[in-house]
């Protein structure tokens, strides 16, 4: 959804991956975003967060185009939070507001709902990068060197 450029923007924008061409207008977010969390599904697109600090979370259905609609709230108002998942669980770890946090949320994605804390990074942080596997997420931190891994119960 929205990126991290400036002036913010409301802009969903998409491409088919199977074949090159330019991105297609997908929709608009809620509000002018930038810096948010991302978790994907088969079926739905989250993103979580705005520079500024919110603890929005908002959603897309990947097969329709359209706007977005609000999922629930994170347990934190953070920008710059990472975000990932492993189909079944919305992770989105730390962000700032206006210093780092060490907060991990998950939201379970077929569901719309507010977010449960799920526990806590190693460091505070608020510029990450996630992803994970089938039951594990990989957290790493610019600030901090930090790599650190988190057992999501899969």
């Amino acid at each position: 959804m929205a990126g991290f450029t400036s002036p913010n923007t409301n802009h969903i924008d998409f491409i088919t991956i199977a074949s090159k061409g330019d991105a297609t207008d997908f929709g608009d977010t809620l509000g002018n975003y930038q810096a948010q969390g991302r978790a994907m599904s088969p079926t739905r697109g989250l993103a979580a967060g705005n520079y500024g600090a919110s603890n929005l979370i908002e959603f897309i259905t990947i097969a329709t185009t359209g706007n977005s609609t609000d999922f629930g709230d994170r347990t934190i108002a953070a920008f710059s939070a990472s975000g990932t998942s492993d189909n079944t669980r919305g992770v989105f770890t730390g962000g700032q507001n206006p210093s780092a946090s060490n907060v991990i949320d998950f939201v379970t994605m077929a569901s719309a709902g507010n977010a449960t804390d799920f526990g806590d990074l190693v460091t505070a942080n608020g510029s990450s990068h996630a992803d994970t596997s089938d039951s594990c997420l990989l957290y790493t931190s610019d600030a901090a060197d930090e790599r650190s891994s988190v057992d999501l119960g899969g």
